[in-house]
């Protein structure tokens, strides 16, 4: 029986220091994600103030690369966002197969 709370002792220590580590790139994931967020937040906000000038003057926007540029960044900025979350998915399948085994 001692030897069995020994083990079951050892294993949860071991499992408390692995959560440790989850919670901590949980943390850091949620921090890049609400950057990358606000990044995105201001992208579409450009996008959508390209597509207001194009609207207002056709004529300029026919020779000007604004709003397909505002676009690619508001791309980039959701293929980022998507990454992280990605990522999070990633991290969340780790820690419940590790907590399975």
């Amino acid at each position: 029986m001692h030897e069995a709370f020994g083990s079951s002792r050892d294993a949860l220590s071991a499992w408390a220091n692995e959560l440790d580590g989850f919670q901590s790139r949980a943390r850091d994931l949620e921090n890049e994600a609400s950057l990358a967020a606000g990044a995105l937040d201001r992208r579409n906000r450009e996008r959508a103030q390209a597509r207001s000038d194009a609207l207002a003057d056709p004529i300029a926007a026919a020779g000007s690369t604004d709003l397909a540029d505002a676009d690619r960044r508001a791309r980039a900025a959701e293929a980022t966002l998507d990454g992280i979350r990605r990522r999070a998915r990633a991290l969340e399948a780790e820690a419940d197969a590790r907590a399975i085994a």
